[in-house]
């Protein structure tokens, strides 16, 4: 039996991965889809051929989905997702799960109160290359250091928390979800330019079984992405998601998954099918809201040194 799934909001990660890969899923039937403009809505509802869309969230629940996928701007986060949970329905939302700590503590216990999965869309917890990194450090002993890079062409008008909880929590959830329970800010700095734009954000963090580190360049003329991974006498290195290598092998670099979409490789259709497979039951799924707070919480701790 399919999975009858609403979506709010219509933004481009809706369109280029979500839209797309949930229309084709065999097991799912997208039943409704909300955006703030109706010419939105009636675009997606012809290009993927859906039944129902509207501009009013209430709609969506008329069509009694048993899933919604929220794509909606994070400062819109709470007000949406308290009415879901609030009507009895499991939801999957971007990172993060709203603008502070604070909230976000309050959305994942709203969720497990009602007994409810609120998932949190981390999905480099589930790219091939980031796994089989981490997977064969750990065969031999633990993570001993994590070194986690993300950079970007040029600098983007937001404020400092924007930036930090929509961009930079990418690499800080890579290093609570590398590192385990009891990883800590140990230190951090963000820079800015003329223009009070985030241009650097770097930091280090201690990690139950050594250290990790963390920086992102918003002005380095492209995208680009590297973790670094060293421990029980392996190393494990990737790029962009893509190429892995295991330097003390001497290993030529691989490529994990070249035949898959982006979708696959940068892990959201992993993760998109986890949540379907564990939308009924919160315990079995890996990116349960409380799974995600201490990511929530560096950032928070980051925020609070530096700002």
């Amino acid at each position: 039996m399919s999975v009858r799934v609403g979506m709010v909001g219509l933004g481009s990660i809706a369109q280029k991965v979500y839209l797309p890969y949930l229309s084709a899923h065999p097991d799912v039937d997208i039943v409704s889809i909300v955006s703030r403009r109706q010419s939105t809505v009636d675009e997606a509802l012809s290009r993927y051929r859906l039944a129902h869309g509207s501009t009013d969230l209430a709609a969506l629940l008329g069509q009694r989905p048993d899933l919604v996928f929220v794509h909606a701007p994070t400062a819109h986060h709470v007000p949406i997702l308290t009415t879901l949970l609030d009507a009895g329905i499991p939801v999957y939302v971007d990172k993060p799960l709203a603008e502070n700590l604070s909230d976000s503590t309050a959305l994942a216990n709203r969720a497990a109160e009602r007994g409810l999965l609120l998932a949190v869309g981390f999905n480099r917890r589930f790219a091939p290359a980031y796994l089989r990194a981490r997977d064969r450090i750990l065969e031999s002993g633990p993570i001993e250091h994590i070194t986690a890079l993300k950079h970007r062409p040029s600098p983007i008008e937001g404020s400092l928390r924007e930036i930090v909880y929509d961009d930079l929590i990418h690499l800080i959830d890579l290093l609570a979800w590398l590192g385990g329970d009891g990883t800590e800010l140990d230190a951090g700095t963000l820079h800015t330019d003329s223009a009070g734009r985030l241009t650097l954000a770097a930091g280090q963090v201690r990690l139950p079984t050594g250290t990790g580190s963390f920086a992102m360049h918003r002005n380095a003329g492209s995208d680009q992405e590297y973790l670094f991974l060293h421990g029980a006498e392996r190393s494990a290195a990737v790029e962009n998601l893509e190429i892995l290598r295991f330097p003390d092998l001497g290993a030529e670099p691989e490529t994990p998954v070249p035949s898959e979409s982006p979708a696959h490789r940068r892990g959201f259709a992993p993760l998109i099918d986890h949540v379907l497979a564990t939308y009924r039951n919160p315990s079995a799924c890996q990116v349960r809201a409380d799974l995600t707070l201490t990511s929530h919480r560096l950032a928070e701790d980051l925020l609070s040194r530096t700002g």
